[in-house]
């Protein structure tokens, strides 16, 4: 268990995450919505109008759940990527089609950590910390 504990800490993973290691994996919640530090549900922006090029008042944007975010950080490029060898696109490719075809496909340890990378790089602090603790297993 130690040593269990310190490749936890040095991954930077809880210890509920790396005791699914063992196991087939851990099913993910994808589908939660993501809440800023307020409290309020994360949204995209609203659609704009092409007429006034502003945003349309009346329509909300989409709610922001951690399978958008996951999947977008898998996809989008980010400064050092163009020298990642073609093997890692294409792993990062398919755990990002993996996870919207089958969302409640259990994750190993190296995948969540993938992700809890991924979207460290790619989003501010009001996405990484609802998504990290989610992806902990905390409740968001």
């Amino acid at each position: 268990m130690i040593k269990t504990a310190f490749i936890a800490v040095i991954l930077g993973l809880s210890l509920s995450t790396i005791a699914m290691a063992d196991g087939d994996g851990r099913v993910i919640p994808f589908q939660a919505v993501l809440h800023g530090a307020r409290g309020d549900e994360l949204r995209e922006p609203a659609p704009i109008d092409p007429t006034t090029n502003k945003p349309i008042p009346s329509v909300e944007g989409k709610l922001i759940t951690l399978g958008d975010v996951a999947i977008n950080a898998l996809l989008i490029a980010t400064r050092g990527d163009e020298t990642l060898a073609g093997t890692e696109k294409v792993r990062r490719g398919e755990l990002a089609r993996n996870i919207f075809a089958h969302p409640e496909e259990p994750l190993k340890i190296d995948e969540i950590k993938l992700i809890k990378d991924r979207i460290g790089v790619v989003y501010t602090v009001d996405v990484v910390t609802p998504a990290w603790h989610i992806l902990e297993g905390d409740k968001p």
